[in-house]
């Protein structure tokens, strides 16, 4: 291979690994509540501030979706949970599962805070839930649930 030949596959190296680079200069993940372990096995090869989308599963409950969010942050990445409107079951519950994330969560909470604070804020919806039962609030309509807050 002459010397022009190996200049000329390295510029078309060069140029392909500036597009890769290009297209990797903004992303964010993805994870679960289940993920925390995972996230921190990996935290040294994601860039600071990555934003990591938290999903949350159906089989997950408030605190260990706060407590998914506490971890991101923790390792210095920013939070984007994604709250899905068919799980969230009334008005009242997304505006807890809301405050739970945004007025108690701080840099200086541990996991054992959030997984504390988030255990409150589900006892508190449950409690609710089940006060709006035993008043004839909340009725089956086919496959929805309706609730007369």
């Amino acid at each position: 291979m002459s010397c022009e030949d190996t200049d000329a596959a390295v510029a078309r190296q060069t140029g392909t690994i500036a597009r890769e680079a290009e297209l990797l200069t903004d992303f964010s993940l993805e994870m679960t509540g289940k993920d925390v372990p995972g996230l921190s096995q990996a935290r040294a090869t994601i860039p600071p501030g990555t934003r990591i989308n938290i999903t949350f599963l159906g089989g997950e409950d408030l605190a260990m979706r706060v407590a998914a969010a506490a971890a991101v942050k923790e390792h210095g990445f920013t939070p984007v949970p994604h709250i899905s409107a068919r799980r969230i079951g009334s008005r009242a519950a997304l505006e807890e599962f809301l405050s739970a994330l945004q007025a108690r969560v701080t840099h200086a909470d541990t996991t054992a805070d959030l997984q504390r604070r988030g255990a409150d804020v589900e006892r508190a919806v449950l409690s609710r839930a089940v006060k709006w039962h035993s008043e004839d609030r909340v009725i089956r309509h086919g496959k929805h649930t309706i609730v007369f807050a």
